[in-house]
């Protein structure tokens, strides 16, 4: 069961008086005497003994006095205080005398855990579980084994059994929503969690799990409630903190997520989860060197974290370190093999290398383990784009954009793939969603752009090209749709001039050059001036288009049928809506 939920048991003191009326404490299989040590939630399963070493003091005093539970009360208490030698030895003495052997075995599964020892202790719940089936404890801890063994399925069914037994066991729950999580099964472990949470209401560890479940489904401001609630029932413990910081940091919220990071290491600079939080935070602030210093400090604390390893590789990518990346990333899929994210940047590499089967089987492996993984349909989309099968990409980027309506790289992709296929106005919807999104993504404003003019509305086109031209430092192409957007526009020579003087690019690209060209020589501008332009032009090595229009600067002939023939005019177009890069 989870660490923190002795100590806060412990600490609440949860159902003083008469404990034992409880039937769990009622039915425990220990000398009369202990059981007034006994605490337990009334709506859990979980028995706390307030003072160990009276209780130990009174447990032998049962054996001292012959009590035939002696031995057994006494095994309990033993490895309760983690004394895992002399509660094996109790345990044999119990076992000699024949002390109920379903308790006997419940308290040896208990020491074979306390030892590492999994195949024993596995056996021995086995055994508890045979004789008393339905033994809630018995049960959890067996679920517990379960979980360690990798098998969360199994793990799952003993814990619904116990709940069987004990409907509203906080702590039951608790695991319940953590398993359900692991399974992905996200939304059925926020259900779990508000049950939990309506269980034990003044235990952290409920609203925490309910914190966690609900930054799962992308609930963060229902998260940060939960994670302050946590705070307020039990300000001590770092988990609440870095979760509320963990919220925080995903809605956008850095500065507050930094401080309650930093709160969590304060409380426990051991805890591994706020230097995760603390790594993004830097991640996203471009501070990658720092973020990079927390992560390994993450890592270092918990090698086993998958969360650590895959924030490490994100980190990793940003600074160009793509092989190590890609190491961190496997690392995490490894040690949770469930977890589709790290697929998912495995594929978003592979993407970038242009390995497109590659990046294809990745990213169908990401989706295998989470269907409602909205970069993992991205990221098959882009490859399946890439291999030519564009029908396939629609599917995707349809699946992706039914998960994730504002995922900016998939509403991208698939306007360019609508475009590809035939239907202009289904992708200029999507652009107009794209820059309402995100108004500088400033490819969508030059592809709405291009089909506007490609479909007729000249005046819509300029209006988008000549919005965002001035921020287009380094791509050619999108100079050269503004002019043939100027041409069929109506606009004047002296009006694309004067507008070019005011956004005339710091560094210019061989499309800014060969379009002042053109607008110089038709200005009546000395034949120098066109020339040094195209000169400068030329020794940037223009490909495809842009070459074709640097010469027309200084041939009539060809520039007039490259700007006024309307079929040169669309096949120009279709060449720039390719020359975005993935």
């Amino acid at each position: 069961m989870n660490s923190i939920l002795t100590n806060l048991v412990a600490i609440l003191a949860a159902s003083q008086s008469a404990p034992n009326d409880n039937p769990d404490i009622r039915s425990f299989a220990v000398c009369a005497p202990l059981k007034t040590f006994f605490n337990v939630n009334e709506r859990d399963d979980y028995i706390v003994i307030a003072d160990l070493n009276a209780a130990l003091g009174i447990a032998r005093n049962c054996v001292a006095s012959g009590d035939p539970l002696g031995h057994l009360s006494e095994a309990y208490v033993l490895v309760k205080q983690g004394n895992v030698s002399l509660a094996r030895a109790a345990i044999g003495r119990a076992n000699a005398l024949g002390q109920d052997p379903a308790m006997a075995a419940r308290i040896t599964c208990m020491i074979e855990r306390a030892a590492n020892n999994l195949p024993a202790a596995r056996s021995a719940c086995d055994r508890a579980l045979s004789l008393r089936p339905n033994w809630v404890q018995a049960l959890a801890s067996r679920a517990e084994i379960a979980r360690i063994d990798g098998d969360r399925l199994g793990a799952l069914r003993y814990i619904e059994q116990a709940l069987r037994g004990r409907p509203e066991g906080a702590s039951l729950l608790v695991t319940r929503a953590e398993l359900l999580l692991a399974l992905g099964r996200k939304d059925e472990a926020v259900l779990t969690a508000r049950r939990a949470v309506q269980s034990a209401p003044i235990r952290g560890e409920t609203h925490n799990i309910l914190a966690t479940s609900l930054i799962a489904v992308q609930e963060y401001e229902g998260a940060i409630a939960a994670a302050t609630r946590s705070i307020e029932v039990a300000p001590g413990f770092p988990d609440a903190w870095s979760l509320r910081a963990e919220a925080r940091y995903r809605s956008s919220q850095d500065a507050l997520a930094a401080a309650d990071a930093a709160r969590a290491i304060a409380i426990d600079p051991t805890h591994e989860r706020a230097y995760w939080v603390q790594a993004m935070i830097d991640r996203q602030n471009n501070r990658l060197d720092s973020a990079l210093a927390a992560i390994d400090r993450a890592v270092a604390i918990d090698p086993e974290s998958a969360a650590a390893h895959h924030e490490r590789g994100f980190i990793l990518e940003r600074l160009g370190r793509s092989r190590e990346a890609e190491a961190s990333h496997r690392r995490a899929s490894t040690i949770d093999p469930r977890w589709s994210s790290p697929w998912v940047s495995l594929s978003a590499i592979a993407l970038a290398a242009k390995d497109y089967p590659k990046a294809e089987s990745l990213a169908r492996e990401a989706i295998s383990r989470d269907d409602r993984s909205a970069n993992g349909h991205g990221n098959l989309a882009a490859a399946a784009r890439a291999q030519g099968r564009l029908s396939e990409a629609l599917e995707h980027y349809d699946r992706a954009l039914a998960l994730r309506p504002n995922l900016e790289p998939s509403l991208f992709w698939r306007a360019r793939t609508l475009s590809e296929l035939g239907r202009p106005t289904a992708a200029i919807a999507d652009y107009s969603k794209l820059v309402e999104v995100n108004p500088k993504y400033g490819w969508a404003w030059v592809n709405r752009g291009q089909l506007y003019l490609e479909t007729g509305n000249a005046t819509a086109a300029w209006n988008d090209l000549n919005h965002i031209i001035g921020g287009m430092r380094t791509q050619s192409e999108p100079w050269v749709l503004w002019h043939l957007a100027g041409i069929r526009s109506g606009r004047t020579n002296s009006q694309m001039l004067d507008r070019l003087g005011q956004i005339w690019p710091n560094t210019p690209n061989a499309g800014s050059l060969a379009v002042r060209a053109n607008l110089r020589r038709l200005a009546g501008y000395p034949l120098s001036a066109v020339l040094e332009d195209v000169d400068a032009a030329r020794s940037m090595r223009p490909t495809g288009f842009v070459s074709r229009y640097v010469d027309a600067a200084t041939d009539e002939a060809l520039f007039d049928a490259l700007c006024g023939t309307p079929e040169l005019l669309r096949a120009c177009a279709r060449a720039l809506i390719m020359s975005a890069p993935y």
